[in-house]
């Protein structure tokens, strides 16, 4: 019974019937939102003749962008899958395009409370679903619908894909085999042990196997070839894991160049919809930031100027995206002198008093507020640093040029986990690698959480 139930979960979740459905979700929630803005009377213009249109309209854009941000891909083969983030963005991306439409296109002018209304509607619709979604396809897989793999080779990326899959069964992989694996293959045992394969089945879809991944060691990489030379052309599904684990640090992916395959190493993989997203947060927050707290910017800088001789702002040139220098500015904290590479020390003697306290409270950091709404700086990111101490650090610590690969910020995850000031070097730039690995707009909004929520005084600022 388990079994005929799991097989026609299998049939109704795949691309096809998904989209159907949350295409009737989209006018579900058009309709829905038109009805809402009816009983509230939050608007007194009569509702258009066309809303079933508009609705249509939506319901089609909807499953584009979906299918656009990969909301169909299949969460198997240890894939990323459809995250909630990326079904907020593909919602949001439909009805700024729908919008953008309706302005051009439409006879009649859609009303923006029942736009409102739908967005928020259709937010809470497509969350509710797709988190029930993922929940059903993983359970799906952790109940018989999986796809069975034989590992092929002696590469360590392969000893990870063995470990993901087999203590992660809502994948959707069930690894049955190892063929030509390292003598460590015969002892892997993280959950169970892989069965290993003397030799491979002639006959592939006899043998039930649905794909072969495959990786080798570097000094035996040409075996790699010599596997596909005997089964490129089967109907058996090959994938090949790359051993680039110590140097892919930031992000891999594989792009088609005219038809040429090229493998991208250490380039983030951002989509220019991620982009101005994040763009768009600093522009509107740096901005807002700037004006509601501007009476505290001009008191801070009378003060500065009150206390101490000398100009009130201090700028000094920073490394940020792709090597670029910039300006990064702050409130000036140090007596007038020629300035010198180097860090503030503790009970540094070139620090005024109220510098002391602009730096043991942060505060002096409020004018890159600047730097980010001109585009020079992020709210958060790694933070920059002097170009004496890049070309110091780039020959002492590898990786350390890959934090240059987004913009500086303000504020960013090393400086959440407590890695600032005159702390190890290593574990900053690891936390720096983390973030624009993982990069997402949630990730952002946690870390500015986080910033606030830890306080702005710490131990290690001088």
């Amino acid at each position: 019974m388990l079994g005929l139930f799991v097989q026609t979960m299998k049939r109704f979740l795949t691309p096809i019937p998904v989209m159907l459905f949350e295409a009737a979700l989209a006018l579900c929630a058009w309709l829905a939102s038109v009805e809402i803005r009816q009983l509230t009377g939050i608007e007194n213009a009569p509702v258009s003749a066309n809303y079933w249109h508009y609705g249509l309209v939506l319901a089609a854009l909807t499953v584009t962008w979906n299918s656009r941000f990969g909301m169909y891909r299949s969460l198997r083969m240890g894939g990323r899958g459809e995250s909630l983030e990326s079904a907020i963005k593909a919602n949001l991306a439909s009805i700024f395009s729908f919008i953008f439409l309706m302005y051009f296109l439409a006879p009649n002018r859609v009303s923006r409370a029942t736009l409102v209304i739908y967005t928020l509607v259709s937010l809470l619709f497509f969350l509710i679903e797709r988190s029930v979604l993922r929940k059903v396809l993983h359970w799906s897989h952790a109940n018989g619908d999986s796809r069975r793999i034989v590992m092929v080779g002696t590469g360590e990326a392969l000893r990870e894909y063995a470990r993901v899959t087999t203590t992660n069964p809502g994948l959707g992989v069930e690894v049955i085999g190892w063929y030509d694996g390292p003598a460590w293959s015969e002892n892997f045992d993280e959950t169970r042990m892989i069965k290993k394969f003397d030799s491979l089945p002639s006959m592939q879809k006899e043998a039930d196997i649905d794909a072969y991944v495959v990786s080798y060691a570097s000094d035996t990489s040409d075996k790699v070839d010599d596997f596909l030379k005997k089964h490129y052309d089967e109907l058996t599904s090959i994938y090949v894991l790359p051993n680039l684990k110590s140097f892919a640090l930031v992000g891999l992916s594989l792009e088609d160049f005219s038809g040429v395959p090229i493998l991208s190493l250490n380039q983030p993989h951002y989509s220019t919809f991620d982009l101005a997203i994040k763009r768009l947060m600093d522009i509107v927050l740096s901005a807002v930031g700037m004006v509601v707290i501007s009476p505290f910017l001009l008191t801070l800088a009378a003060l500065v100027k009150c206390t101490s001789q000398g100009p009130v702002l201090f700028g000094q040139e920073r490394m940020g995206l792709d090597g670029e220098l910039f300006t990064m500015w702050k409130f000036r904290t140090m007596k007038p002198g020629p300035a010198q590479p180097g860090w503030t020390i503790a009970n540094d003697p070139r620090r005024t008093p109220f510098g002391t306290f602009l730096r043991r409270t942060s505060l002096d950091e409020l004018p890159q507020l600047w730097n980010v709404l001109v585009g020079e700086m992020s709210l958060v990111g790694p933070r920059p640093e002097q170009p004496f101490f890049v070309e110091k650090f780039r020959q002492e610590i590898p990786a350390y040029m890959l934090r240059h690969k987004v913009k500086a910020g303000i504020t960013g995850w090393a400086q959440v986990m407590g890695w600032r000031g005159d702390t190890p070097l290593k574990e900053r730039i690891e936390c720096d690698l983390y973030y624009i690995r993982n990069w997402s707009i949630a990730l952002d909004f946690k870390i500015l959480f986080l910033t606030v929520k830890n306080g702005i005084i710490h131990d290690n600022a001088y």
